[in-house]
Formats: structure tokens, sequence, C-alpha cells
């Protein structure tokens, strides 16, 4: 699966909804994003992702980092993949 199939995220141990809105760092300003993660908004490596906390609050969250041409989960992040035919309950990937 990739970056773009991911439910929710998995963030320090509290699971956030994905809504299926992101961007690239590099185009963003500091918005929603918290400070911890503001270093990586100018880093064209990193997508953040659009999510929803449990609180129901939107906040944007680095999910991913691109290395050699793959995309794989920023460290700290689980991505959470819905259920499928062949496995019928929810995967991860960290």
């Amino acid at each position: 699966m990739e970056r773009r199939d991911p439910i929710a995220y998995v963030l320090s141990g509290i699971r956030y909804k994905a809504t299926g809105c992101g961007l690239r760092g590099g185009y963003l300003a500091h918005g929603k994003i918290p400070s911890a993660f503001c270093r990586l908004i100018r880093d064209s490596r990193y997508w953040l992702e659009e999510v929803i906390g449990p609180e129901g609050a939107r906040l944007a969250i680095p999910v991913s980092v691109a290395v050699d041409n793959t995309e794989r989960p920023c460290c700290g992040i689980t991505w959470i993949f819905p259920p499928t035919l062949a496995n019928s309950a929810e995967t991860t990937s960290s």
C-alpha cells in the first residue's frame, strides 16, 4: 500500500483520522502545524497530512518522507490501512 492509502495515523500513541488533504513540505505556512514540526515545513522531502485529532481539532502532521524515490512513514508515525478482502483486520506500517 502507498502513502495515500492510510485511513489513520498513530503518533505518540494517539490515533488521528486521515482527511485525504495533504501538502508537500516547502509550500506551507505555520497555520495548523504543531511547533514541534515547524522545521519540516520548508523541507520538500516531507509530506504533511491534515488529520483530525481525538478532540475533533484539525492539524497538519508530517506522515511520510521521500527517500530514494520511495515514500516511508516518518519516524514515530504508524500508518493504519483499512481492512481488505484478503485481510479482515486493519494493518499497520511504521
